[in-house]
């Protein structure tokens, strides 16, 4: 069972929905996940869905909020990384900001995409 859903981000127009949702599973890994639906989805990928999820395993997130705790200079756990993250990225742009942090602190994630 995931821990209660942190909406990152939620935009509804009558061409395009987006969501960008964090949470930490039951094992404690960290998955960011993104579903965009609509006419400009169809346009843009061919198909009228597409799904994408980051899952960081559980010692590359307890990696993660240590390096975040120090730079910081603040101690985090999952829930104060989940709190972090909506207020850090908070955008359309929330998963690809969220996979530049990951790369950029060397922390390893697995990406799917789905259209």
């Amino acid at each position: 069972m995931k821990t209660p859903t942190t909406i990152l981000f939620h935009e509804s127009r009558p061409d395009i929905h987006i969501r960008i949702t964090a949470s930490i599973t039951e094992e404690g890994n960290l998955l960011i996940e993104g579903y965009d639906s609509g006419q400009l989805v169809e346009e843009l990928k061919g198909d009228w869905d597409y799904e994408y999820k980051m899952s960081i395993k559980k010692s590359q997130k307890e990696d993660l909020i240590n390096k975040l705790s120090q730079q910081l200079d603040t101690e985090l756990d999952d829930k104060g990384l989940l709190e972090w993250l909506k207020e850090n990225y908070h955008h359309n742009e929330a998963f690809s900001a969220i996979q530049f942090l990951l790369d950029r602190m060397k922390v390893q994630y697995d990406f799917f995409s789905w259209t």
